[in-house]
């Protein structure tokens, strides 16, 4: 049922910012002052804080955050067991140290937030065509989660983990890094530990203009069947085949030869694995170079 904001929204004003604040992680249970709903959620319906406020220290047992309006709200070591958020707004908040756990994100703005502060993770949660607009990611963890339909753009995932999760329809113009590129993020952020991704399922995706860096391994991610991913094992063979190739004049267009291994030794910096989109090759360099690196074998 959808909520409208204004109606319910007005509730949340009366109360001061002490039901907010807790403790430790986990803490204090937060019940809802409204009480629970039919579906035995607590009742956070349109639950609305001013811009710079903070949740802390708080476990919330199944809440309903439907029409939320946690915009700019920084929300930190807290627990969320089970709940709903149906259009709920997280635009530009801060994701700090909280553990998510069967949390269903439905049509969620969560643009230019940012997740994983302090090593938040996300257990069994779904992100259902939630808008993912310039979000950023530190050290996040996602365990068996489902991103579908979502809008992406302008994503940086840094030294974040996606284990056993899903991604169905679009996926585009995002960076997935498997650990900081600066010392200074390191020691402000923590190291990141275990394998960037693992058992990632892109079966039904369609992955556009999405880059891996920084030691991501692509060896057990399941690629789109569109067919037009191709994934090597070693990224910087691959740019020595095409500059043989050139040398010895299988590839004759040696300005694009040229262009191609610049472009990937840069790009390829810290990485082996790699997946290229044969569509993207063939327009930005050429039916010759798109067919020799289809050509050749994955693991070189």
């Amino acid at each position: 049922m959808a909520v409208r904001h204004g109606v319910i929204g007005k509730r949340w004003l009366e109360l001061g910012p002490d039901l907010w604040k807790g403790g430790k992680r986990g803490a204090n249970v937060r019940p809802s002052p409204f009480g629970k709903l039919d579906e035995d959620f607590d009742d956070w319906r349109a639950l609305h804080l001013s811009s710079g406020e903070e949740i802390s220290g708080a476990t919330f047992a199944s809440p309903d955050l439907s029409s939320c309006r946690l915009d700019d709200v920084s929300i930190r070591n807290c627990r969320f067991d089970g709940g709903k958020s149906h259009k709920g707004r997280f635009a530009r908040f801060v994701d700090d140290g909280n553990v998510w756990r069967d949390f269903s994100f439905v049509s969620c703005d969560f643009s230019q937030g940012s997740f994983g502060y302090g090593g938040s993770i996300f257990y069994d949660c779904t992100f259902d065509r939630c808008k993912l607009m310039e979000v950023s990611g530190f050290r996040a963890k996602f365990v068996r989660c489902r991103f579908e339909r979502c809008k992406w753009g302008g994503v940086d995932w840094k030294a974040c983990r996606f284990s056993d999760c899903d991604f169905i329809g679009r996926v585009e113009d995002s960076w997935f890094r498997g650990r900081f590129g600066t010392k200074h993020e390191e020691r402000s952020y923590g190291k990141a530990t275990g394998s960037p991704i693992l058992g990632v399922d892109w079966s039904l995706a369609e992955l556009r203009n999405v880059f891996f860096s920084h030691g991501v391994d692509l060896s057990t991610v399941v690629l789109p069947k569109d067919g037009r991913l191709i994934r090597f094992s070693n990224i910087h063979k691959v740019i020595e085949n095409v500059r043989r190739a050139g040398d010895n004049g299988a590839l004759t267009n040696l300005v694009e030869v040229g262009v191609f291994v610049r472009l990937f030794s840069a790009a390829a910096f810290e990485q082996r694995w790699w997946i290229f989109d044969v569509e993207e090759l063939e327009d930005e360099f050429g039916k010759g170079i798109s067919d020799f690196v289809s050509s050749l074998p994955p693991h070189l």
